[in-house]
């Protein structure tokens, strides 16, 4: 016989319905949350890839520039070849990005400011992350075509 002190074992050992219920919502929710911060973080990647490319091709094309590869003649929406290892050769016709190169003189006299943009090509909805500029201030060639003494006059040598 039971004694009226003991305790009866009337508790189940399982979890309730809204004991799994709770948990599952939980686990949605925080489900939902990290898919969120995954898409967010893919995004701001692919951001940061395209910015730094177009970093990049823009230095290259400024270094172009400086060493005398390319003219310092403005130009607009040049496509640019691009060469890598991952891509191979890409034609023009098929480039990704396009570069345009203006200058203006500076208020420094001998020196003019070159300005390099490069941006993605054929895109409808342009981003911040799709083009990059570049402003370098360099010597004018013009000026430095002037200050070189003529090679044929023979009393320009050079020696005194």
């Amino acid at each position: 016989m039971l004694s009226p002190f003991k305790k009866l074992k009337s508790q189940s050992q399982g979890f309730s319905l809204l004991e799994v219920i709770l948990a599952l919502a939980i686990l949605a929710g925080s489900m939902a949350v990290l898919g969120q911060l995954i898409r967010l973080g893919f995004r701001n990647a692919r951001q940061a890839q395209n910015l730094t490319e177009a970093q990049m091709i823009c230095q290259t094309v400024m270094d172009e520039v400086i060493v005398g590869l390319k003219s310092v003649d403005p130009v607009t929406q040049v496509p640019i070849d691009i060469e890598s290892e991952l891509y191979g050769t890409m034609p023009s016709s098929d480039s990704l990005w396009v570069y345009s190169i203006d200058w203006e003189p500076s208020s420094i006299e001998g020196l003019i400011a070159v300005n390099v943009l490069v941006e993605r090509a054929n895109v409808t909805a342009m981003n911040e992350y799709d083009h990059f500029s570049l402003i370098r201030w360099i010597p004018d060639p013009e000026m430095e075509l002037e200050e070189q003494p003529d090679s044929s006059d023979p009393d320009s040598t050079g020696v005194e």
